[in-house]
C-alpha cells in the first residue's frame, strides 16, 4: 500500500463524561474522601493520589506520581491533592489513549478548574487538541509542579468555566 492509499488519521474524539451524584457524607453532597484523608495529622503536608475508582494513597516523589499516572486506564481520571492551610489545591489528569489531559485548581472555594495547555487550541472542543495532549511523564511533572505552586515554563491555563 502506498502512503497516498492510506486513510488520513482521524482526530481522537474526546469521551463524554458525566459526574455521578456524589454520595452524601453526613448530609454533605460535596464530601471528598481525599479531603478527609488530608485532614488526618499523619497526612499534613502530604501529596495524596486518588485514581478514579481506586484507593487513596500518599505520593512522595514525582517519579512515584509518574508511575501512577502511567497506570491509569484509558478514559479514567487521577487526582493529586494536598492541603495548604484551609485550601485543597489539586491537579487532575485524564488518560485518552496514549495522551493525558491535565487540569488544575487552586483549591479556593470560588476557584474553577483550568485546562493546562501549550499554545492555542486548533481543534474543535470535542476533539483532543495537540496543545492539551501530554505524555504520562509530562502530566506528572505538571501536576507535581502545580502542587508546589506553579506551572512549568511555557504552559498556560484555560478556564473551563
Amino acid at each position: 500500500m502506498h502512503e497516498s492509499d492510506q486513510p488520513a488519521e482521524q482526530p481522537t474524539t474526546l469521551p463524554e463524561f458525566r459526574i455521578a451524584d456524589p454520595a452524601a457524607w453526613l448530609g454533605d453532597p460535596d464530601f471528598d474522601v481525599v479531603d478527609l484523608v488530608l485532614g488526618m495529622p499523619e497526612y499534613f503536608g502530604a501529596n495524596v493520589w486518588s485514581p478514579q475508582g481506586g484507593e487513596v494513597e500518599e505520593v512522595e516523589t514525582r517519579d512515584d506520581l509518574k508511575a501512577r499516572v502511567a497506570r491509569l486506564d484509558d478514559n479514567r481520571f487521577g487526582v493529586l491533592k494536598c492541603a495548604v492551610g484551609e485550601r485543597f489545591p489539586f491537579a487532575q489528569t485524564l488518560r485518552v489513549g496514549d495522551a493525558w489531559i491535565v487540569e488544575v485548581h487552586d483549591g479556593t472555594a470560588d476557584g474553577w478548574v483550568s485546562r493546562v495547555r501549550r499554545g492555542e487550541r486548533t481543534m474543535p472542543q470535542d476533539v483532543l487538541d495537540p496543545a492539551e495532549a501530554f505524555t504520562a511523564d509530562d502530566a506528572a511533572t505538571i501536576m507535581w509542579a502545580w502542587l508546589a505552586g506553579e506551572l512549568p515554563e511555557g504552559l498556560s491555563q484555560m478556564s473551563l468555566r
